[in-house]
């Protein structure tokens, strides 16, 4: 949640302040287009909720998909990058919801067009890595994974994290899965990404959502009970 007032969600009552204090980073900023958000993930398009509010211009540029020529752009029936998308992004007007950073730029990446290899996914790191990713959004893993380790994918991510933004290094976050394990997916558990996992909107951790060890560097985002 952007911010628990204590409502009630499905049914269940929040527990007042857990939550990702949105309103009190808004008061510092709300992000800035020379920012470049990568979502990594089945595509994004250009939405009236992605616009430049002064200009009505998009702030999703054009990005890549190493399978096929859509240049980020989702293919048919895929929906989940888009909403990635507007949690990162989406404007504060009276459409949809509100993103966290909404003056940021969108590039798209994706990689579920169908028949990708892990040298794809790993050229879509490079890509993001060398056209000024400041930030690389993974809603998605390995599923079952905690023992892999595809080392053409591992060194792609491992440079982005060390390389990208100049030299000061890519900030790369991904799910830890939602596989109930005691441990964390791949990629997720490389300590050169932040591992996001999910606890209720009672400030509890979701029985879904994979833990373990390798969360000694991760952090938790809040998700509203589902």
């Amino acid at each position: 949640q952007m911010n628990n007032t204590g409502q009630v969600i499905d049914g269940w009552t929040s527990l007042f302040d857990v939550d990702a204090n949105a309103p009190e980073a808004w008061a510092v900023t709300t992000g800035s287009s020379s920012i470049i958000v990568a979502v990594m993930d089945d595509g994004v398009e250009a939405h009236e909720d992605l616009e430049n509010d002064a200009t009505g211009a998009s702030r999703v540029i054009s990005g890549f998909s190493p399978v096929g020529s859509s240049a980020g752009a989702p293919t048919s029936g895929a929906a989940h990058g888009q909403a990635c998308a507007g949690i990162v992004a989406a404007s504060h007007n009276e459409i949809g919801v509100r993103g966290v950073a909404p003056g940021v730029t969108i590039m798209p990446i994706n990689i579920f067009v169908g028949g990708e290899t892990s040298q794809d996914i790993a050229d879509c790191f490079s890509y993001a890595q060398l056209n000024g990713a400041d930030v690389i959004s993974n809603s998605w893993g390995y599923v079952s994974s905690c023992g892999l380790n595809l080392s053409n994918l591992t060194s792609a991510i491992n440079s982005a994290d060390a390389n990208g933004r100049g030299g000061l290094g890519c900030v790369i976050a991904f799910a830890a899965g939602n596989g109930y394990q005691s441990c964390v997916d791949y990629p997720a558990y490389l300590s050169s990404v932040v591992a996001v996992g999910s606890v209720t909107n009672q400030g509890n951790h979701s029985n879904y959502s994979n833990e373990g060890s390798e969360d000694r560097k991760s952090t938790r985002l809040n998700s509203s009970h589902t």
